[in-house]
């Protein structure tokens, strides 16, 4: 479903505007006037503005709509009212939409840029028509004061995903911990969405976010575990005997998911263990007992003769391969 978006204008112009700033505002209505007055402050004029706010439950909407009135016929503004999206990403890309400009950027509303940026950028682009994109430095103001210069634009570097770490400490943290940075790029957006990931676990960056990927599925593990092994039938008297009992469960689990992935073949190797109770082992058959053997007619349902006799064959075969492993000395 398409969220629910509204456009507001202070003008009407015939005339595309050369440069689209995108203001994107989620719950900063004490900030994004600085904002706006650094952008009107521009000694470059041919501009835009598009505030877009993602929902705030302050009085940021109020504050924009006033900014439409102060600005009118002094700067172009459009305001853009959408529920909230949850990603700045996906505001950003909101803005870019309604973006008339031949060039435009992000200016995050705690932001301000100084009066001669926007003119030094475009006259970058004109002495260098080869550019494609142009990127400043920041200086922070506020509780801190540095100026950070970034590295070499590398767009090969650019990916549909990328993964970073490091490490970040909240106010309300005793010490420092390890974040995961997961950056993906998809087609038809300009900006990149970014999730985070505080964790304790030392593997790569990639490989703990496959693993919190995963947790998904860690609820129908349980759900089978329950169903398939009534593993949270715990009727003992005393606790400790209940967290015996629920080791054992827990292990013979294991030892299924074990059989199931070595002994199904590829066609069945999705089968839950459930599947396997009432498909393989609940199966219909007939017991035909003689004197040297006992032979089980079994009917062919859903597990034809086939695929069977390839169960029954990677079993033996798991059987070998065990009976050549060499014993473990405890």
């Amino acid at each position: 479903m398409e969220p629910e978006i509204s456009v507001e204008r202070n003008h009407k112009r015939d005339v595309a505007p050369e440069v689209t700033v995108v203001v994107p505002c989620y719950n900063y209505a004490e900030y994004v006037p600085g904002a706006v007055q650094s952008i009107a402050d521009q000694t470059f004029q041919n501009l835009e503005v598009i505030i877009v706010n993602d929902g705030s439950t302050d009085d940021t909407l109020d504050v924009a709509r006033e900014l439409l009135e102060t600005y009118r016929g002094k700067l172009f503004i459009t305001l853009v009212d959408q529920q909230n999206q949850g990603h700045p990403s996906v505001t950003k890309n909101t803005g870019y939409s309604y973006a008339e400009g031949d060039f435009y950027f992000t200016l995050d509303s705690d932001d301000m840029i100084k009066p001669e940026y926007v003119a030094k950028v475009m006259d970058t682009f004109e002495k260098h028509p080869d550019v494609d994109v142009v990127y400043p430095g920041y200086q922070t103001f506020g509780a801190t004061d540095w100026i950070h210069i970034p590295p070499d634009f590398d767009f090969d570097s650019l990916k549909y995903w990328d993964f970073h770490d490091f490490a970040y400490r909240a106010a309300s943290w005793k010490r420092p911990r390890r974040v995961i940075a997961k950056v993906e790029w998809h087609e038809g957006e300009f900006l990149p969405k970014v999730g985070f990931i505080v964790t304790n676990m030392s593997r790569t960056p990639e490989n703990v976010v496959h693993f919190y990927n995963r947790r998904g599925t860690c609820e129908q593990d349980i759900k089978e575990g329950k169903h398939a092994l009534t593993w949270t039938r715990l009727s003992c008297s005393r606790f400790s005997s209940n967290r015996v009992r629920l080791a054992l469960f827990v292990l013979a689990y294991n030892l299924g998911n074990f059989m199931r992935r070595f002994a199904l073949p590829s066609e069945v190797s999705h089968w839950s263990l459930s599947s396997i109770q009432l498909k393989l082992i609940k199966i219909g058959a007939k017991i035909v007992s003689h004197s040297h053997m006992t032979v089980f007619q079994c009917a062919e349902v859903a597990v034809p003769e086939k695929l069977f006799r390839s169960m029954l064959s990677r079993i033996h075969r798991l059987g070998r391969a065990c009976a050549r492993a060499p014993a473990l000395s405890l």
